[in-house]
């Protein structure tokens, strides 16, 4: 059986295309102005978020939550909820009944008790590699070296 669908329904069909890709447009516009908006104002915390949208390719894709039954759930809240229970479930396991036998070593490790010298610390530092990333305090190899 052939279905009769109107003539206007592939006319239609292209009108809904074409305004979906307008408003995914406009939408991603308003994202990336948001984040203009974020980083002229130094907020990184939204700009570290409006960031994946605007990059990730399966931006808008959500991910499908199901119940313990196999139904999937649609509501956002419903799948917070799911997915609480799920990490409940596999995080909070009981106690273990016995504690691990471990031997001690009959080995025991030679350390040097003695305090380090400056000739350490200056081997260490040219042992080190160059440009790296800056620990806490913003110190890079680079400029260790340099002293």
């Amino acid at each position: 059986m052939l279905l009769m669908l109107p003539r206007n329904t592939k006319q239609k069909n292209k009108e809904v295309k074409a305004s979906a890709k307008q408003d995914k447009r406009q939408f991603m516009e308003d994202k990336a102005t948001e984040a203009q908006t974020a980083a002229a104002k130094g907020d990184t915390q939204t700009l570290y978020k409006i960031t994946p949208e605007l990059t990730s390719p399966g931006f808008g894709k959500t991910p499908v939550v199901k119940d313990k039954n196999g139904k999937v759930i649609t509501r956002e809240k419903d799948q917070h909820s799911r997915w609480a229970e799920h990490f409940k479930e596999i995080l909070n396991r009981p106690d273990q009944e016995q504690s691990a036998d471990v031997e001690r070593s009959a080995r025991e490790l030679e350390m040097k008790r003695e305090p380090i010298t400056s000739k350490e610390i200056e081997k260490a530092i040219r042992d080190t590699k160059s440009n790296r990333t800056p620990g806490e305090y913003n110190i890079t190899t680079n400029m260790l070296k340099l002293t």
